[in-house]
Parts: structure tokens; sequence; C-alpha cells
């Protein structure tokens, strides 16, 4: 969808107009948009980060866990979970824990229903993502997250799909 305003002309509107009709804009998007309503407590404190994140780890967590398996997860809308948490500029250790729980409940899907192709890409892909992310701001894995991305290698290598060398160089540096 193409916008009709350039960020700068959107800040000029914001500016020229009236404090009752932004305050007004904003109550209506905090009313309509969960999104926006979500992004503006984080902006006026009434919610933290962490619970966020907590959020964003039990949406992922419902996602590969339902009550009873109609259809297949779509891996497109649980990964916005970690998109949209990054519109809230965490920190890359929060980021970095929402994509392990990602690859984790993904991992133990795959473990108990198989899937198709694009689920093990995407583990591979976002496994990958998680050990670079980790390597980039220096933060180390502790033992049990250590553990749980090698059980999640062993589970991707069981199936054919094996990570680049040097995510697995990577991995034994960040141990």
């Amino acid at each position: 969808m193409r916008k009709n305003l350039t960020i700068k002309e959107l800040r000029h509107a914001i500016r020229k107009s009236q404090h009752e009709d932004i305050e007004d804009l904003l109550v209506n998007l905090y009313k309509n948009n969960t999104d926006a309503s979500r992004q503006i407590e984080i902006f006026f404190q009434a919610r933290s980060l962490d619970a966020e994140l907590m959020e964003a780890k039990k949406r992922i967590y419902k996602a590969f866990h339902p009550k009873n398996l109609v259809q297949v997860p779509n891996l497109t809308k649980i990964k916005s979970n970690i998109s949209d948490f990054k519109k809230f500029k965490p920190s890359a250790y929060q980021i970095t824990e929402l994509q392990l729980t990602y690859i984790t409940n993904l991992a133990e899907f795959l473990d108990s229903y198989d899937g198709p192709d694009s689920y093990y890409n995407s583990l591979l892909s976002v496994t990958s993502t998680l050990v670079y992310d980790r390597k980039r701001a220096n933060i180390a894995f502790d033992k049990q997250e250590i553990n749980s991305v090698n059980a999640i290698i062993n589970i991707l290598k069981d199936f054919g799909w094996y990570p680049d060398d040097r995510v697995l160089q990577e991995l034994d540096y960040l141990s």
C-alpha cells in the first residue's frame, strides 16, 4: 500500500496540528488498533518492555501448541511477533530471547508433528540469525540455552538440514 504522506510531510502536519487533535488521534488509535495500543502503552510506560516480551513469548507458545491442531501454524504470523517486538527498540538480549523461544517451540512442533520444508528452513534461518545476533552483541549462551540450540541443530541434521559451518563455529565461541 502506498502512503500518501512522506515522513517529512507527516512531521510537518503534526507540528501544525492542534494538541487536542493529536490527543484525539492517539486515543482513537489506542482504542482501535492493538499494535498501536501496545506501542502507546510502552511509550507512556504504562506497560514494560519485559511484560511485552512475556506476552510475545506466550503468543509464540500458543501458536505452536494449539488446543486442537486443525491446520498447521502460520510461520509468517508467528515470526511477526519477533519483528513487531523489535519496533519497541528492545535490547539485543531481549530480541535473541524471543528468537530462542521461537526456535525452541518450532523444534518441539517439528519433533512431534513434522512439517513442510519451509518449517525446517525457518528453523535453520532463525537459529543462524540467533547465533549471529548473539555474537554481534557479544552475548554468551548460558548452559541451558546452549543445550537447547545444540538439540535444535541435531534435529535439523537428523532431517538433512545443516547449518553453515560459521554458525557452528560462532556457537562454539559463544558457549
